[in-house]
Parts: structure tokens; sequence; C-alpha cells
């Protein structure tokens, strides 16, 4: 990840990438590490593995309570809510595509030099901010929310591991 932030400062990037790639690092960590010195064993570490995993899974959901935790709310929310954003944007590039002549797109190979735009932004305004009177006001913010709302939402979970981890039971719903 330290790499990639010393690329990015190279090649004078927003370190975007990064900043993603933390967030699934983090859960990991979480997961792999802090959950079972938490806990004080490696016994409750989950194994590697598909069948591990969702064993791992059902401990957590019988033992915490998970799915009534706010933590993993937030991250439901997040990682649905990202979902939901790149398909729509996905959704508006595709049907505001600038045409250039022959049926081909400007689309056909995207350079960051390029003096045109490729689509309509304007166009995906207009449609959006009749429907649900918002809209963004431009490409760069449109960017950077389908990037925080994920990331943002794997942190929480993580955070949310870390306080089961320690036991912490304020957030613990088991009746």
């Amino acid at each position: 990840m330290l790499h990639q932030f010393k690329l990015a400062r190279s090649v004078q990037l927003r370190p975007y990438n990064a900043i993603a790639f933390s967030a699934p690092i983090a859960v990991f960590v979480f997961v792999f590490l802090i959950y079972p010195l938490g806990q004080s064993g490696w016994f409750f570490a989950p194994s590697f593995g598909v069948a591990a995993i969702f064993r791992f899974i059902l401990f957590f959901l019988g033992f915490h309570n998970w799915t009534l935790n706010p933590f993993h709310m937030m991250r439901v929310a997040g990682v649905l809510g990202a979902a939901l954003l790149c398909a729509i944007h996905g959704a508006n590039v595709e049907n505001t595509l600038f045409e250039d002549g022959d049926g081909a797109n400007t689309f056909r190979a995207f350079n960051p030099t390029q003096a045109e735009e490729t689509y309509s932004m304007v166009t995906a305004n207009r449609f959006w901010s009749q429907i649900f009177r918002v809209a963004f006001s431009n490409k760069r913010w449109l960017h950077f929310f389908m990037l925080f709302v994920p990331v943002t939402g794997l942190w929480m979970s993580a955070l949310g591991v870390v306080g089961l981890a320690l036991n912490l039971r304020a957030y613990d719903f088991v009746s």
C-alpha cells in the first residue's frame, strides 16, 4: 500500500487507489490477527478456505449477534450502496456517450490528455436532478463519493470487529 502512495506521488496522481486498498487490508488484519488476539487464542481465528470462512461467520453471528451490530449495518449499507452507485454510474456513462459518426464513440480508448469528454455529465445531471432533485456537480466529486462509500463501510466493519475482539459489549445485542 505504501508503494502505491509512492507511485501515485511520483506520477503526480491522487492516492485514491492506495486509500481504496486500505479498507480490505484493514478488515483482513483485524479479522485474522486482532480478533484472535483479543479473544486470547488462535482457536478463534478463521481458517483459510470457503468452508472455514463460513464456519467462522456462523460462529461470529452466534457468539456476537453480528447482524444487529451498528458497525455491521454500516458495512452492509456501504457495500450495497457502492454497488448501487456503480450500477447507476455505469448506466449513466453508457447512455450518455458521445457518438462520433459511424456508430463509433469516443470511448474506444480513453486517453487522460484527450480534449473532448467521453460522456455528457450535463445530460446525466439533468436526468437525475429531474428524478431526485439532486445531482453531482462534477465527475471528480462523483468518483470520490463512489470511493468513499465502500471504503467507509469496510473501515466501520473493521472497527466493529475490533470492538467484538476486545469484548466491548455496548453494541452486542445478545438477549
